[in-house]
């Protein structure tokens, strides 16, 4: 898991994403792994690579792991629920990421992406990185 974001981090996009989808066949239960399925799959710039209903069932399976606690999956389940048109719980997710990511005394660049996040839900703009 840690490989595929070291490989995309050099922009080897669809190598990261056969090695995330290579981990989660191997751990489909593993939330970090959940977690980064489901966001590649609502955000992935390429049209052939995302699947909004699969990164919303990921992305909820993740959430429900984690209470609905974490910031980074909520902001995954945002992102899912963009990425199927529902803008309306795009931003209620995303602002609950962003208040969440707030009381972990992120830096203000930390937290920039995940009030950008909500102004492209709130433009109805799905998220593509």
């Amino acid at each position: 898991h840690k490989m595929a974001h070291l490989v995309e981090s050099f922009g080897r996009r669809e190598e990261a994403f056969e090695m995330t989808k290579k981990a989660f066949a191997m751990a489909p239960k593993d939330v970090e792994l959940l977690n980064c399925m489901a966001f590649q799959l609502a955000t992935n710039p390429d049209d052939s690579v995302r699947d909004g209903a699969r990164a919303l069932e990921y992305a909820e399976r993740a959430a429900r792991m984690t209470q609905y606690e974490s910031f980074y999956i909520l902001d995954t389940l945002a992102a899912a629920y963009a990425e199927v048109g529902d803008f309306e719980n795009a931003i209620k997710w995303a602002k609950k990421a962003l208040r969440l990511a707030t009381l972990d005394e992120l830096d203000w660049d930390e937290l920039e992406p995940y009030q950008n996040a909500i102004n492209l839900y709130t433009a109805k703009k799905p998220r593509r990185e």
